[in-house]
């Protein structure tokens, strides 16, 4: 009896106690590709060396939803939201910026960060040039299921915004004009 209890004994030390060890964090490189289902849509950009937030070691880029989140305005005629930009990487700070200047219910950057879609709740309006990566790499390749014009999180002026037409490209429009509302994420 002896015998098995140390027997027992051994195997449990040999498979648990390894499984206990402390994990080291490491980064590994993702892999994937536009077009492709990634957390929580569709990888719609891969970051490039001249991109915010590009990282040579690690890759990154931007997820669409989906699907429509609605559609509105995209609000605030009226008032300037200063700096918004229309670079890759700067969707988030704009939906932020517009979202600290303009509190109607309903419109564009509201209705994308407030989103809770897949798991996760980090999704914003996309700026002009983030709006086209998904038009130029998703659309006219028939993936997301993409159609129409989409507001994005660049502002012109007091009056106007710029939304993209999926068909042609960016022009500036009322803000108080309805379009599609399409949230992306950044990973």
């Amino acid at each position: 009896m002896k015998k098995l209890t140390i027997f027992i004994l051994s195997i449990l030390f040999a498979f648990i106690l390894p499984s206990c060890k402390k994990k080291q964090a490491t980064e590994t490189k993702t892999n994937v590709v536009i077009g492709q289902e990634f957390q929580g849509g569709i990888v719609a950009y891969l970051l490039k060396e001249d991109d915010i937030g590009y990282d040579s070691n690690i890759q990154h880029g931007i997820i669409v939803a989906t699907s429509d989140q609605s559609t509105g305005p995209w609000g605030c005629e009226g008032t300037l939201v200063a700096n918004t930009q229309s670079t890759i990487g700067s969707g988030m700070q704009n939906t932020n910026q517009i979202a600290s200047s303009c509190f109607p219910t309903g419109i564009a950057s509201k209705v994308c960060k407030d989103l809770v879609l897949n798991g996760y709740s980090d999704w914003y309006l996309p700026s002009k040039n983030e709006l086209d990566m998904v038009r130029i790499n998703l659309f006219h390749n028939n993936l997301g299921n993409l159609n129409g014009v989409y507001w994005s999180s660049t502002e012109k002026d007091a009056i106007n915004a710029y939304p993209v037409l999926f068909t042609n490209g960016t022009v500036n429009m009322n803000k108080n004009l309805i379009f599609n509302i399409r949230a992306v994420r950044s990973f």
